[in-house]
């Protein structure tokens, strides 16, 4: 059957565990083939997070990809999926509790 939260017998997560998942690549990026001698290989700078159960409710996820450009990229992309994540949540608590 569809997920329905409304539904009050709804599973507490919405999805079969088997089907979510997160693949990133970190490290170095390979040189293309016939790449110059001495050209630099790149580092990867994207990030991503994935966050379940968010927001204290296993039926809510947090899904987010921070692209990170320029000489610290990687290290801002890495900043962001932690501080990002940490303002959500605060922000979720705080909009909970004024309920």
């Amino acid at each position: 059957p569809a997920y329905d939260p409304l539904r009050p017998a709804a599973p507490a997560q919405p999805w079969p565990a088997a089907a979510v998942g997160a693949l990133t690549y970190h490290g170095i990026e390979p040189r293309a083939v016939g790449a110059a001698v001495g050209s630099v290989a790149k580092i990867n700078q994207d990030r991503g997070v994935v966050v379940q159960p968010f927001g204290g409710s296993p039926r809510r996820a947090l899904y987010g990809v921070f692209d990170g450009h320029g000489e610290h990229g990687e290290q801002v992309a890495e900043f962001c999926t932690r501080a990002v994540v940490a303002a959500l949540e605060r922000a979720v608590a705080a909009d909970a509790g004024a309920a």
